[in-house]
């Protein structure tokens, strides 16, 4: 018996690159175990993409917020009724020019170093998931402005090469679990 619903099925066999549809098929796999659900209700129940965050069809006090990057996966599962939570990851990989792509940032915000670039660029995917806010609106706010006016918290670190960040309520950080996945190669 299978983890994903027939409409999830067909959504991971659109993914023509394989890793997409690993990540794809394990995450949903994954997300549905963690729920406590059966294969049964696993293949009944379908994880639908509204707006920056998965709802259950058979649970519907339950939302998720999922990144997946490069083999890596990480999400967050809480009740949308109470708050909303972002994650994001994203690996590292060694470029130029990133003040260039820092130039979409808030003008205090832009530098040449890499390790900056992607503790900002996770960490305002994270806050525009939470927030419900398009990431292109989020990009030029400074974070810390952002925190402040939302009331919101952020955790970010290194797993790897994987940089990740949550946003969060300030007063939630206690009822939060993360669950993450290195997938096999």
């Amino acid at each position: 018996m299978n983890w994903l619903s027939p409409q999830e099925h067909e959504q991971g066999l659109q993914r023509r690159h394989p890793n997409k549809r690993t990540e794809f098929i394990f995450s949903r796999a994954l997300i549905k175990k963690q729920l406590g659900m059966t294969q049964h209700q696993a293949s009944t129940s379908t994880l639908k993409l509204e707006k920056h965050f998965l709802v259950c069809t058979t649970l519907p006090d339950t939302a998720i917020s999922l990144s997946h990057s490069h083999g890596l996966l990480a999400f967050c599962i809480y009740d949308p009724n109470r708050f909303h939570i972002g994650v994001d990851v994203e690996l590292q990989k060694p470029r130029q020019n990133f003040a260039d792509l820092s130039g979409v940032f808030h003008e205090s915000e832009c530098s040449d170093e890499s390790d900056l670039f992607y503790l900002r660029w996770t960490a305002k995917e994270a806050l525009a998931k939470a927030l419900s806010l398009p990431l292109t609106q989020m990009l030029p706010l400074p974070v810390a402005e952002v925190l402040s006016k939302h009331g919101v918290s952020l955790s970010s670190g290194l797993f790897g090469n994987h940089r990740w960040s949550v946003a969060m309520p300030a007063d939630s950080f206690n009822e939060i679990r993360i669950h993450s996945l290195t997938l096999p190669e």
